[in-house]
């Protein structure tokens, strides 16, 4: 097929399938600890990072990793306060991170076009660089979660108990909530934030309604993801839509198919 002769095509799949499968893996476990605005919060926070990149002139990449690090740190923390709930905090920062993209962005004419459409992300212009920044993500982070996957499975399914056996759940929290950051951090500026909250979250709901057991939800979560990817990049090529509302619309196809399913 001559589409397989366009690069940016093919950029395209590897791209999206790289993000959509490490998203949807990791949000396995948002699901199970219940904290889903915090992916949404983290991919704003990135967004930031990456506005005040290109208001200052620094790498992107850079100061969207520094920047959502600290709000890992910050989430961290603040889980260990009781005082104020935590999805106060989160959507405080949410609604602040967001405030703040904008008018970095807009406060420098120069960058103001091309700022917005970094912020957003597009997969049809991934680069090789980002392929290979992406892969190293992936070759990085996975080995990392099955070699603590009972650790961090006990932690997300009901921390207290974990605590009381004498599982360190603070530092297992930290793993979990630092490598979602990174991978949310990376991610973003190359997927968008719709792409990867949505990675993060529909795709686990779908494997989490068809299965019961937890190594099946993991690998039929990343599956479901990439195999979106794959026909929403193919629908968004023939009938000329974006790509990531297309790959989008495909896991809420699917979501829907799957609860008919379980309903039955």
């Amino acid at each position: 097929m001559e589409i397989f002769k366009e690069t940016f095509f093919i950029h395209a799949i590897i791209s999206g399938m790289l993000i959509a499968g490490l998203c949807s893996f990791l949000g396995v476990y948002i699901i199970l600890k219940r904290i889903v605005f915090i992916g949404l919060a983290l991919s704003e926070i990135a967004a930031l990072g990456v506005a005040i990149g290109l208001f200052l002139g620094w790498q992107a990449e850079i100061s969207a990793i520094v920047v959502t690090f600290s709000g890992v740190l910050f989430f961290w923390q603040w889980s260990k306060n009781q005082k104020i709930p935590n999805e106060s905090i989160i959507g405080a920062v949410y609604i602040l991170a967001g405030a703040l993209s904008v008018i970095l962005v807009s406060k420098n004419p120069s960058i103001e076009a091309t700022g917005v459409d970094l912020i957003k992300g597009n997969i049809l212009y991934t680069t090789k660089a980002d392929i290979r920044m992406l892969a190293l993500l992936t070759v990085v982070t996975l080995p990392l979660h099955l070699l603590l996957l009972k650790e961090l499975l006990f932690v997300s399914f009901d921390r207290e108990t974990a605590h009381v056996t004498g599982l360190n759940t603070g530092l297992y929290e930290f793993v979990l909530y630092l490598s979602v950051g990174m991978v949310v951090a990376l991610s973003m500026r190359v997927g968008g934030i719709l792409f990867v909250f949505g990675s993060l979250i529909v795709p686990p709901l779908i494997s989490l309604t068809l299965f019961r057991k937890i190594n099946l939800v993991f690998l039929f979560s990343a599956i479901i993801a990439v195999g979106s990817v794959v026909a929403g990049v193919f629908i968004s090529y023939f009938l000329d839509l974006p790509s990531t509302p297309a790959i989008l619309c495909v896991y809420g196809l699917i979501f829907a198919l799957a609860n008919s399913v379980a309903d039955t």
